[in-house]
């Protein structure tokens, strides 16, 4: 059978977590119930004389505010003890059961229809910070008292037997109410909200100051004697205390100061203290007071709570700007097209090469800065958006250097937009600025690539003819030929993919031999030794050939032709001489057939002792001897790669040497 001990035990939690919820219920009911029956107790300690009715009814902003707080679920609970309440409360007066039992049902349904008003009204979770909330839930307000007035009127006739009209009650109760709820409901709903989110401590401070003064100021108000001056201006003295709280402190400080307010009007109004001492305050005035106070400080309280937002949002959308601005590296600007007036920001400055301590203040002063030769495109720029109102685009060179630097060119781009007055005409220019050096020598670059790239191919062309007529003078079958110039073009392809690979930056030597010399060699048969030493592009196509030929020589003829050939390559860099400091290789075969040299030396002879001398400006020392050749080169110096020199630093090499452009690919007569 099935294991139940854990449905048991989760049954159990579910128990004690049961009756937990159900201790939280109740304990919250009574507080609700509490509250709501103090300040109903309240409200009767004031009524009107000939309606008897309360002239603030504070329990209906208890009940309201509580039940926009709660979830669906606590409503019909809270409901009930709102109307326990209210029939507790009106007992200890003199009203009987079954008229209590229908203020109970009308403050309960009031309460009810407030709070649902408010939420389809002003949304959920409910908040006084929006001035559009807050004027929904003042319309929630009055509807609901109103509704609730008209039930309880008639109670108040039919079952408390007061002699007054039926409009008169109906009026003063639904005025009662609806301040009752526009000044206790925006405090709870403050409240709760402040439990879960905690103002800072430096706010709480100066909210709690600010009310603390705003109630001494109410009480010297409202409780000094009817002749003195300062009672005949109280707005005047309490609305600076208003403007404090709600432009510094959150909407539950300007409710606190709201309910202040409307309490100590009661308690003047109860004591009969100031003004009412000496005479009857009409009820009327007494409510628009109290009304008048709750809306100017929630109203107050809401437009500050939208400029703070407003604030907060335009401060995160500049901070975004300026992120974008910062990676973007732009910098922004701003011109006057009427006074020429100019202001900028400290990127600008840096861009065009300004102080950012003392910018340029006009567009005068900043084409000082701009190349003479760049002044008409920009002026004409800058007078096309002022006629038509049209952008402006332009780039421009900067004068002088860099840093203090040597001077170099600096290229700038500058964007702006126009914008305009009421009238629809052209006042400024608002634009970006951006450094766009990188981006023209890149072009230039890429001009330069080109350039080369063009030259290189009519070279590699020329090569690739003078190749095939050289071979095919050398005689033979189509297929020796073939071969031949199939292995020549092979070799000039190591050479150009070897330069790629280091983007023709320098051919590496070692890379250049092994290449060649891979197809051949077994292990034994070839010995390769040498510093690091990489040459100029020219010198390794050059050089790329000769090596293959003795490759090819040594392959048909020579110590690669036999197992027991072996080929030796080394080279070395030669101190400086006479003639200046070169690089040495030196080629020996050896183990190979007895070398004999024809009657006519052929292309592959000519190219390894002619190449060399004609576009290198080197020597070589080519011997055909009978136990193997030896082949010694010298490349000057200057040919080697600035960025990859061989081990010993060649001093002073190279200098002054300028390349011919158009170098013939083979020597004369080779």
């Amino acid at each position: 059978m099935p294991d139940r001990s854990g449905v048991r035990a989760g049954c159990s939690a579910w128990g004690r977590d049961g009756r937990h919820g159900v201790v939280v219920v109740l304990g919250f009911g009574l507080v609700v119930g509490c509250a709501y029956f103090l300040a109903a107790r309240l409200g009767l300690a004031l009524l009107s004389k000939a309606e008897g009715v309360a002239v603030f009814w504070p329990a209906s902003g208890v009940a309201a505010g509580t039940l926009m707080v709660v979830g669906n679920r606590s409503r019909a609970w809270l409901a009930l003890v709102i109307l326990g309440a209210t029939v507790a409360a009106n007992l200890l007066g003199d009203r009987g059961i079954l008229a209590a039992v229908s203020f109970g049902l009308c403050n309960a349904g009031e309460a009810l229809l407030a709070a649902w008003l408010a939420r389809r009204w002003s949304g959920w979770p409910f908040k006084f910070d929006r001035l559009r909330g807050l004027w929904g839930f003042f319309a929630a307000a009055a509807l609901a008292s109103a509704v609730s007035a008209a039930g309880a009127a008639f109670a108040m006739q039919q079952l408390h037997g007061v002699e007054a009209s039926w409009l008169d009650i109906w009026r003063i109760w639904a005025a009662a109410d609806a301040i009752g709820i526009v000044a206790i409901a925006p405090l709870v709903v403050g409240l709760y909200d402040l439990a879960g989110e905690r103002s800072s401590r430096d706010e709480t401070i100066e909210g709690v100051t600010a009310l603390g003064l705003l109630a001494v100021t109410a009480v010297a108000v409202y409780t000094a004697p009817a002749g003195p001056w300062l009672w005949r201006v109280p707005p005047a003295m309490l609305f600076p205390f208003l403007l404090w709280i709600a432009a510094r402190c959150r909407p539950v400080f300007a409710a606190a100061a709201a309910v202040i307010i409307s309490g100590v009007l009661l308690g003047a109004a109860i004591l009969h203290l100031g003004p009412f001492a000496v005479a009857d305050i009409p009820i009327r005035s007494l409510q628009v007071t109290m009304l008048i106070a709750s809306l100017c400080a929630l109203t107050l309280s809401a437009l500050f709570a939208d400029r703070r937002r407003n604030e907060a949002a335009l401060m995160e959308s500049n901070e975004r700007l300026r992120l974008a601005l910062g990676g973007a590296q732009l910098g922004v600007w701003s011109a006057d097209l009427a006074t020429g007036a100019l202001d900028c920001d400290e990127r600008h400055c840096r861009i065009n090469g300004h102080d950012p301590a003392a910018p340029p203040r006009t567009l005068a002063h900043a084409r000082t800065f701009v190349h003479p030769d760049d002044l008409p495109q920009l002026d004409a720029a800058f007078a096309e958006a002022r006629r038509t109102g049209a952008e402006c685009q332009a780039e421009y060179r900067l004068l002088g250097g860099d840093g203090g630097g040597p001077a170099q060119v600096r290229w700038v781009a500058v964007e702006g937009s126009v914008v305009r007055d009421a009238a629809g005409r052209p006042v400024r220019l608002l634009g970006v600025t951006r450094d766009i050096t990188g981006r023209k020598r890149a072009e230039e670059q890429k001009d330069l690539m080109l350039a080369e790239l063009d030259h290189r191919v009519k070279n590699a062309l020329a090569v690739v003819a003078a190749l095939a007529s050289r071979t095919q003078e050398a005689g033979g079958s189509v297929a020796d030929f073939v071969a031949a110039l199939d292995g020549r073009i092979k070799s000039m392809a190591t050479a150009h993919e070897l330069l790629s690979g280091r983007k023709w930056e320098g051919l590496p030597l070692r890379d250049l031999i092994e290449r060649e010399l891979e197809p051949h060699a077994t292990g034994s048969n070839v010995r390769i030794d040498g510093p690091d030493v990489a040459l100029c592009a020219e010198a390794g196509q050059a050089l790329a050939m000769v090596v293959h030929e003795l490759v090819t020589n040594a392959a048909k003829y020579g110590a690669l032709a036999v197992e027991t050939g072996c080929v030796s390559v080394r080279w070395a860099d030669a101190p400086a001489n006479g003639r200046g400091a070169s690089l040495v290789l030196d080629w020996v075969e050896r183990g190979g057939p007895a070398v004999t040299a024809g009657p006519r030396p052929g292309y592959g002879t000519s190219v390894i002792r002619d190449l060399v001398p004609y576009e290198l400006g080197g020597t070589v020392d080519l011997k055909l001897a009978p136990d193997g050749v030896r082949c010694l080169l010298q490349i000057p110096a200057r040919w080697l790669s600035a960025g990859d020199p061989p081990a010993h630093a060649l001093n002073g090499a190279g200098a002054g040497h300028e390349k011919k452009a158009d170098a013939s690919p083979l020597p004369p007569g080779a």
